[in-house]
């Protein structure tokens, strides 16, 4: 989804510039994105806190039963599978537990 439209599927790159209340502008950061056609979705990855720790959970429709938890450390970083054995169950879906610390991370779900 781009801007909440649909796209066709195909490489795009997006560009973000942000700016302050004096019309400083940052550099631009660009992203390539690759969109591809005829891809089952995913459940949504819900993010809660439970004392100290980081909960990841979702939910086994929509092709959750089939999907891998990845993380990187940040933009640009390198994906990581969460290993199977990491992963639990609760409710009707997948969880994952991880104390919480200062370091920030990025998760996601894919199919592979």
């Amino acid at each position: 989804m781009i801007n909440w439209v649909g796209v066709e599927p195909g490489d795009y790159r997006a560009e973000v510039q942000v700016s302050d209340f004096h019309g400083n502008l940052s550099e631009e950061l660009k992203f390539d994105i690759r969109v591809e056609g005829d891809i089952q979705g995913l459940p949504s990855l819900m993010l809660t806190l439970e004392g100290a720790r980081v909960v990841l959970s979702w939910g086994m429709e929509d092709g959750g039963d089939e999907a891998i938890l990845q993380w990187a450390d940040g933009l640009g970083g390198e994906w990581v599978d969460v290993p199977s054995s990491d992963l639990g169950f609760g409710g009707a879906g997948r969880l994952y537990k991880e104390n919480a610390n200062d370091e920030t991370k990025f998760y996601r779900l894919i199919k592979k």
